[in-house]
């Protein structure tokens, strides 16, 4: 990887970490957005693989994760995601002007992945969103007011060792403190994205797992028919992290093809 200066940037509202997987004659870049509760640290793998294909990677760890500042594990707002999102584009397009760019994100990522190219489709060649609803109610609904959310690590994957490192992690964060807070920001997020981003005429790739409990592939399934230039690839019996389960090079693999082909 190219050395630079430290990966840190200042948002209005924290720190915000960042790291930066390059190589020496990329064809491609890659912006990639990590899930809630986790950190940008837990996709070096699939960065890996995009590298040996040529592809720069980026990832930011949200404020509130990881080595980031802000509340910890606190989402109020999707569209403050968004914008030090484009904050890091802004950084990327500074390093590599000519460079094909293709957004993607897990999760929360996902969600916010949607809404940047629902604002501003024009800095990208394409979008990759894996277990990411983008419709209905979500895990966090099932929260009481005021209590913690835990996440259910059997719904996250069935790989032993990657639910070991979940837990061993000191940067993952498997509570989160004030649940009812980051689903009324999905919730108003979904409103947003039913119109917006349907209408996004970008390339986009799902990626879904079909025991997903989180993000229905019903769900997957429906934005695949909806969105204009969308393709879908289901990981049979895949559960919600698909890109550091079992079936984690088919679903690294389809993410590298779909880049590639945005080149």
């Amino acid at each position: 990887m190219r050395g630079h200066d430290m990966p840190f940037f200042d948002s209005p509202d924290a720190r915000l970490y960042y790291r930066a997987w390059e190589v020496d004659r990329p064809v491609a870049g890659f912006v990639f957005l990590h899930g809630g509760g986790e950190h940008s640290g837990q996709f070096s793998r699939l960065a890996s693989r995009l590298n040996t294909a040529g592809i720069d990677v980026w990832a930011i760890d949200h404020q509130g994760h990881g080595i980031s500042g802000g509340e910890r594990g606190v989402v109020r707002s999707l569209d403050l995601l968004a914008r030090d999102t484009a904050s890091l584009v802004d950084i990327v397009r500074g390093r590599r002007p000519e460079l094909p760019l293709v957004i993607g994100g897990h999760s929360l990522g996902g969600w916010t992945t949607a809404l940047v190219v629902a604002k501003n489709p024009a800095p990208f060649a394409g979008a990759v969103l894996t277990g990411a609803s983008l419709r209905g109610r979500t895990a966090l609904d099932e929260s009481s007011t005021g209590d913690s959310f835990r996440f259910d690590t059997s719904a996250l994957a069935a790989d032993p060792d990657y639910l070991e490192e979940l837990e061993k992690d000191p940067l993952v964060q498997l509570v989160l403190p004030e649940p009812e807070v980051t689903a009324a920001a999905l919730a108003s997020a979904a409103e947003d994205l039913a119109t917006a981003f349907a209408t996004t005429t970008l390339p986009v790739l799902l990626i879904n797992g079909t025991k997903d409990a989180l993000a229905p592939i019903e769900d997957a399934r429906y934005w695949r028919d909806t969105l204009p230039h969308a393709r879908l690839v289901e990981i049979r019996d895949g559960r919600h992290n698909v890109l550091n389960d079992v079936d984690h090079v088919e679903a690294a693999n389809a993410v590298r093809d779909f880049v590639l082909e945005r080149v």
